[in-house]
Order: C-alpha cells, then structure tokens, then sequence
C-alpha cells in the first residue's frame, strides 16, 4: 500500500468516525427533547446529606430525582 492509498484508508476511517458521532449527537439532541416533554409524574426522589462537618456552613444538602419514564436524572442542591 503507498502512501496515496493509506491517506485514503486515513480519510475514510475519519469521515466515518464523523458520521458515527453527528448520530450520536443527533440521538443525544432527540433523547433531551424527549426528556424535555417529560412530566416526570414517576421520578424518584433521593434525599442525600454531607453533615457532621466541623463547620456547620459546610454541611449540604441535594436531592437526586431519577425519571424511570424517560430515563432523565438531576439534583438539586440544597433541598431536603
């Protein structure tokens, strides 16, 4: 093979490397609007803590919500 024909190779492995990650960000951007119509009515909650702290102020609080519907999951901080 000279090298003519292994920057081809080259050229194609990338092109297709960048056809694979455009559907991958356009299944990312499809699965976000999908979660962004989502009611959550089913999401969970999961209250954690970090306390005991020998400074009060750094004691935090979050909780984590899981959606099984649309399969989303977030925090807040500072909620419990």
């Amino acid at each position: 093979m000279d090298t003519k024909d292994t920057k081809k190779l080259k050229d194609t492995k990338q092109l297709k490397s960048h056809k694979i990650m455009k559907q991958i960000k356009d299944l990312y951007a499809d699965l976000e609007k999908h979660q962004n119509k989502c009611k959550h009515k089913k999401a969970t909650k999961e209250h954690k803590s970090d306390t005991g702290n020998w400074c009060k102020e750094d004691d935090r609080y979050w909780t984590i919500f899981s959606c099984p519907t649309c399969l989303k999951k977030w925090s807040i901080n500072g909620s419990h």
